[in-house]
């Protein structure tokens, strides 16, 4: 008895289509029926396999509009790059790419690979495709930052939902691509390093955008009476300065009061700003490393016959990596210079203390902590119960606020003890 067809790949995902086994064929009692039932299987495994061609077709269409959705986000950034030098604000305030419902979508298809649970890919590129999207998604929340300070409460609230929902979404989907092993073993340990920074960049941008209106209320405060004060000293001044130099001075200070009162800077001029900066940073760094390994001793991979590119987006996966690992790296210098240009407007010592939250950071926790909030029950008991219910949750909330800022301040002495060596 020998099989009537080779042996096929013993492991294959639960999401293809799995060959059924052929029958065996008796090749010393040959019969009508059996090469009958024979021809049949094999011309079904035929049409299942044109069949299978003709819906994974449309793929190599996805990832060209994957690639396209993210060279958008790459244009948006290098907009805000080259704006900031161009004005010369080297803290890169954002005007073009800014959180907003067309920006999410885009985002959102950007991030189709780490979504995508039914698509085998197998190849080096297939698996550095994903680990690029991650890396490329902690590039673009960090980008995305500063834009926070300019929207109005409503509108961070909704776009900071409709961001956690994104974010959230590759979070759970790469986990299950761990443990169904679509993710390779090879690529597992950076794959949960990429997550662990997504989860720790969205719960920064959620404690931003707490501390928001407080911030805003604060500083039209301060600027109101640094406004007054340099109004006083002019008039103390006119007689005792010459027309140059007074015209001097008013500059500078009218400068600097444009510059520290704009809430983008403000944004980028705390610690949590910093610390997703400093992670930003070290995703480009890890992924290009992963990168460079993998590629080191498979210089192959424009053939979709290549080992190293196995997957139904074919060819356009090389275009997708590119795009991608081109925003990783574009979108990693605006964070990197405003590290440093924040660090010239303050100073060191006041950096040090690391374990001091100010008030500000839980003021609006505290505010809600302490207000009323009415219930549908109309018992007494039930709205104790819930009433105590929300206190135990603020707490918690606040409590967790004040561990977030404190290791965001000790990521940011990363970039302080860093400045202090190159100088």
């Amino acid at each position: 008895m020998l099989p009537a067809l080779g042996g096929w790949e013993p492991y294959i995902f639960r999401h293809q289509y799995v060959p059924r086994p052929l029958p065996y064929v008796n090749l010393n009692n040959l019969d009508a029926k059996s090469l009958f039932d024979f021809c049949k299987n094999v011309k079904e495994c035929e049409s299942n396999s044109e069949m299978e061609d003709m819906y994974s077709s449309p793929m190599v269409l996805i990832g060209i509009y994957i690639s396209v959705a993210s060279a958008i986000c790459i244009l948006a950034m290098a907009l805000d790059l080259l704006n900031g030098f161009r004005i010369r604000k080297f803290w890169f305030p954002t005007k073009y790419f800014s959180l907003n419902a067309a920006s999410i979508t885009v985002i959102a298809v950007a991030m189709k690979l780490p979504v995508d649970l039914t698509s085998p890919m197998r190849g080096t590129v297939d698996q550095t495709g994903k680990l690029g999207s991650l890396a490329f998604m902690c590039t673009m929340m960090s980008n995305l930052m500063p834009s926070l300070a300019s929207m109005d409460n409503k509108s961070l609230l909704a776009n900071i939902t409709a961001l956690s929902i994104l974010v959230i979404t590759v979070i759970v989907n790469s986990f299950i691509q761990i443990r169904t092993h679509v993710i390779l073993p090879g690529f597992m340990v950076v794959a949960c390093i990429y997550m662990g920074m997504l989860l720790f960049l969205l719960i920064i941008l959620i404690s931003s955008a707490i501390t928001i209106p407080t911030s805003k209320k604060i500083l039209e405060i301060k600027y109101q009476a640094i406004s007054k004060t340099i109004l006083i000293d002019q008039h103390q001044q006119e007689n005792l300065i010459s027309t140059v130099d007074k015209l001097r001075q008013l500059v500078k200070r009218y400068w600097i009061m444009a510059e520290t009162g704009s809430p983008q800077f403000v944004m980028v001029s705390n610690p949590l700003s910093s610390a997703s900066s400093i992670i930003c940073v070290l995703s480009m760094l890890i992924y290009l490393l992963v990168a460079w390994v993998r590629f080191w001793f498979n210089a192959s991979i424009l053939t979709n016959d290549s080992p190293t590119l196995n997957s139904v987006y074919k060819w356009s996966m090389v275009i997708i990596v590119v795009t991608q690992s081109i925003g990783v790296v574009v979108g990693s210098i605006a964070p990197v210079f405003r590290c440093f240009t924040v660090l010239s407007f303050k100073s060191l010592n006041r950096n040090h203390l690391v374990f001091k939250v100010d008030k500000y950071w839980t003021q609006k926790l505290s505010d809600w902590k302490e207000s009323r909030i009415s219930f549908l029950s109309t018992r007494r008991r039930s709205r104790a119960l819930l009433h105590n219910l929300q206190n135990r949750i603020l707490w918690f909330c606040i409590g967790f606020q004040k561990v977030v800022v404190v290791s965001c301040k000790i990521i940011g002495l990363l970039s302080i003890l860093s400045e202090e060596d190159v100088v």
